[in-house]
């Protein structure tokens, strides 16, 4: 996909189209979250990988945050 980062054509769906694929991923089992090889970190400090019988699933821990939002 073409994208321009001086007129951020195609930027978010390039950047949607990716995370998704990666998502998807995650979800299948593809990558080992668990090691530090996978190249993926996963969420921030409030966010854990847990797995049950359906394969792993993210977790997030309740934290109290003013903005109401988890950014970055």
């Amino acid at each position: 996909m073409e994208t321009s980062a001086k007129t951020a054509y195609n930027v978010e769906e390039s950047f949607l189209q990716t995370s998704t694929v990666i998502y998807q991923n995650i979800d299948k089992g593809v990558y080992d979250l668990s090691s530090d090889k996978s190249g993926i970190r996963v969420g921030n400090e409030s966010t854990t990988i847990a797995s049950s019988g359906g394969g792993p699933r993210l977790e997030t821990k309740n934290k109290s945050s003013s903005g109401g939002g988890m950014c970055c």
